[in-house]
């Protein structure tokens, strides 16, 4: 009945024109729904919200659900809508700790999913604000991201010390998707000593081998990565599904695990990911990554680049990182490279 009292409660606030208590229901039906995975309805609420924050200057609100938005982005696949949107959270000035942790957790794991060293600082800056508040649903993120990371590095030690905090900590909650979440990554890094009796579906079904459920299980909540970790532990055909799905992320470090994965298995022919300069097209990349990258051919520092374009140089440097993640490139002379070979001034 949760949800339908929050409902109960937005409607009364918006009768009585409560704006405070407007915002409070938005943000308590997003973040719930996030929690339990329900991202359509997240998203939803989250930018109902927002429109009304932003109509009513209630920019506190608007600033703490467009970070949690930030997240949904990146489990549904929209890495670049939720890392500009993470790094426009991030950009304001004198930001509440509440709201800095979710967009810190959600351009962490961005650019640890895309390789990009930056994550780690960003991540500790996330544990830092984290920790001190001793609440589940800040320290939690956190400690899954640490944990992913030990399994991406194959560096449990490095990482593991944060990640077992934030399990231990979802072993005395009430949340099986999260203890779930921590659950796996320990799986996945051999740490894992004794199954929780309660975790989420998909997670109990991967531990369990059965990694055809746990995938369709991510597929119909709309979440690749996920998906294609499930994938990651099926046949040859399924592994190759995944190969396709980390690729259209550009989700670089799971690429090469899964490659190493798959030579080590027997499989011949493993695909290779996109060689740096050899990309036959930019159609992985936006419209608004495009324009960085032609400017970045062009010879402009970042900070011409976002007088060029209107925009921060902060949110300049995610695309970049962006950018060279997708085409697999390691610098702007590689980027004016692949511009030039593709002919994209022209076009």
């Amino acid at each position: 009945t949760g949800e339908n009292n929050l409902l109960r409660s937005l409607q009364i606030a918006l009768d009585k024109g409560l704006e405070e208590h407007v915002a409070r229901a938005y943000t308590n039906l997003g973040c719930r729904m996030t929690d339990s995975k329900l991202f359509t309805k997240a998203e939803k609420y989250f930018k109902e919200g927002i429109n009304y924050c932003i109509e009513h200057d209630l920019d506190l609100w608007k600033v703490y659900m467009k970070a949690w938005l930030s997240f949904i982005f990146l489990e549904t696949g929209k890495w670049d809508d939720a890392g500009e949107m993470a790094q426009t959270v991030l950009e304001v000035y004198k930001m509440a700790a509440v709201s800095r942790i979710p967009a810190l957790i959600t351009l962490g794991i961005l650019r640890l999913r895309r390789g990009d060293p930056e994550a780690f600082s960003l991540l500790s800056e996330a544990r830092d604000l984290a920790l001190p508040t001793d609440e589940p649903q800040r320290i939690i993120p956190v400690a899954s991201a640490y944990l992913e990371a030990a399994w991406l590095y194959d560096d449990p030690e490095k990482y593991l010390p944060v990640g077992k905090a934030g399990h231990e900590l979802a072993l005395k909650g009430s949340n099986p998707l999260a203890l779930g979440e921590t659950s796996m990554w320990l799986w996945l890094c051999g740490k894992l000593d004794e199954l929780p009796d309660n975790i989420a579906e998909p997670y109990s079904k991967q531990i369990n081998g059965d990694w055809k459920s746990a995938s369709e299980y991510w597929n119909k909540l709309g979440c690749p990565y996920e998906e294609a970790i499930a994938l990651s532990d099926g046949n040859e055909k399924a592994m190759l599904k995944a190969l396709e799905i980390f690729k259209k992320l550009g989700a670089n470090p799971a690429i090469e695990k899964l490659q190493r994965k798959m030579r080590k298995s027997g499989i011949k022919n493993v695909p290779r990911g996109p060689h740096k300069g050899t990309a036959k097209n930019p159609h992985g990349l936006t419209k608004r990554q495009l324009d960085v990258l032609k400017l970045l051919a062009e010879g402009l520092s970042n900070a011409a680049i976002a007088d060029n374009l209107y925009i921060s140089s902060k949110t300049v440097d995610h695309h970049v990182s962006a950018i060279f993640s997708k085409l697999n490139i390691h610098s702007r002379s590689e980027a004016a490279a692949f511009v030039h070979q593709n002919e994209l001034l022209k076009k």
